[in-house]
């Protein structure tokens, strides 16, 4: 017998009360927070933003997977500021995760503009036809980048529920 199969063996062993799983679920959702989601998401995203912007500005190289980072930084901030077990938590890290990429991608071509030409970042980061020109020469590939971020905002999302706690609390 595979170590997998004697673990399913014991899961099939415990049987949990109905009603002390409902009240520990309960306990789980009374913890979350949709506006720390957002808050910590945003915020963990735009730091990633600024992460990948750095990089491309100091390498004069556009390191896609750096999107990775984002969507990573994005759900883990989703998942401590906003404590989340139920599905729409990841959707939350997902959208960030998106969030962080378009504006890594804006704030890097605002900074090479601004190496390569001394135009001002703020006088394009709050120009929405500078925004706009970015988003349409954004290169296909890129989107590929965007796809990998966005999954990894979407897996990082939920707070994981440690089984044995589970198990503890909730034993018939």
């Amino acid at each position: 017998m595979t170590e997998y199969e004697e673990h399913e063996e014991r899961v099939e062993e415990i049987e949990l009360d109905p009603i002390l799983l409902e009240r520990y679920m309960k306990k789980l959702r009374d913890k979350q927070s949709p506006a720390g989601a957002v808050i910590g998401g945003l915020v963990a995203a735009l730091f990633g933003a600024g992460i990948w912007a750095g990089i491309t500005y100091a390498t004069n190289t556009k390191f896609g997977l750096v999107a990775l980072l984002i969507g990573v930084m994005a759900g883990y901030g989703v998942r401590i500021f906003g404590k989340g077990i139920d599905t729409h938590y990841r959707y939350i890290g997902a959208f960030l995760a998106l969030v962080g990429c378009v504006a890594g991608t804006i704030l890097t071509v605002a900074l090479l503009l601004n190496k390569a030409k001394g135009v001002p970042v703020a006088d394009l980061l709050f120009n929405p036809r500078f925004i706009v020109a970015v988003m349409k020469n954004t290169q296909p590939f890129d989107y590929l980048f965007y796809a990998i971020g966005i999954y990894e905002g979407y897996q990082f999302s939920l707070v994981e529920i440690d089984p044995e706690e589970m198990i503890r609390e909730t034993r018939a």
